[in-house]
């Protein structure tokens, strides 16, 4: 996904660049910077778990064969 990538890059390049120049940069830049970098990598992790969804599903939340018992059982 390109597009993942891209939003990778600019994040990287956010953080990158408020960390060198913190103390040049007022708190209002650094703080909106941050935070705006914060909500977007929320809502795209969301994103990412709601389109890949199924495979969530069938990788963590297998059903159990019907007919095997325990052997504690």
């Amino acid at each position: 996904m390109p597009e993942v990538f891209v939003f990778c890059q600019i994040r990287n390049s956010i953080q990158i660049t408020t960390g060198i120049f913190r103390f040049d940069i007022s708190k209002e830049v650094f703080g909106f910077a941050h935070r705006g970098v914060g909500l977007l990598l929320g809502l795209v992790a969301l994103l990412h778990l709601v389109m890949n969804w199924s495979w969530v599903k069938t990788s963590y939340f297998k059903k159990k064969p019907k007919g095997r018992q325990s052997p504690d059982a």
